[in-house]
C-alpha cells in the first residue's frame, strides 16, 4: 500500500531537487526561500494528497516580478533588499534598488538569475523523482491486483 510516509519521502526528494536548483542557479542567498519550503501529505477520504508549499519568493525567482502599485518600497521591502546585497557583496543603494523593482518589476531571465528554478516540477522531471520511492511499491501493487499474488 502506498502510505503517507512514502509519499511524504518522495515529496521530500522534490523539495531536494528545488533547493537544488536554486543552488545551482546562484539563487539562494539568506536562504530563506528553501527554507520555507514544507510538504504536507493528508489522507482525504480515500485518497492521500501531498502539496508542497513555499514562500513567493519562489515564483518571483521562476517568473520575475511584475512592478508593485506604489513607487516607494516599504522599509521591510528595504532591509530585504540590504540583506541580499550584503549577502551577494553588492555596493548599491538598497533603497534605489528596491525602488526600481517596484518601479520596474523584476524581468527573468537576468544577469543574476537565469531562470528555470522550479523545472524540477515540470510533470517529466517531477515523475523522475517521484518514481525512485513510488514505483517499486505501485509494480507490487500491480502484480498482486492483477494475478492475485503476493510478490
Amino acid at each position: 500500500m502506498i502510505t503517507e510516509t512514502l509519499i511524504n519521502e518522495s515529496m521530500q526528494r522534490v523539495k531536494t531537487s528545488l533547493v537544488e536548483s536554486q543552488r545551482a542557479k546562484g539563487l539562494r542567498a539568506s536562504g530563506r526561500s528553501a527554507e520555507s519550503l514544507d510538504v504536507k501529505t493528508a489522507r482525504e477520504g480515500g485518497t492521500l494528497v501531498s502539496q508542497l508549499y513555499g514562500a513567493t519568493y519562489w515564483l518571483a525567482q521562476q517568473s520575475g516580478r511584475k512592478p508593485g502599485r506604489y513607487p516607494k518600497p516599504s522599509r521591510a521591502f528595504v532591509e530585504s533588499i540590504r540583506e541580499w546585497l550584503s549577502i551577494r557583496g553588492l555596493d548599491y543603494s538598497p533603497y534605489a534598488v528596491a525602488f526600481k523593482i517596484n518601479r520596474d518589476g523584476i524581468k527573468v531571465p537576468n544577469r543574476f538569475n537565469p531562470g528555470g528554478v522550479l523545472n524540477p516540477l515540470l510533470p517529466g522531471n517531477a515523475m523522475k523523482l517521484l518514481a525512485p520511492t513510488l514505483l517499486p511499491t505501485m509494480q507490487r501493487l500491480a502484480v498482486k491486483t492483477l494475478f492475485n499474488r503476493d510478490n
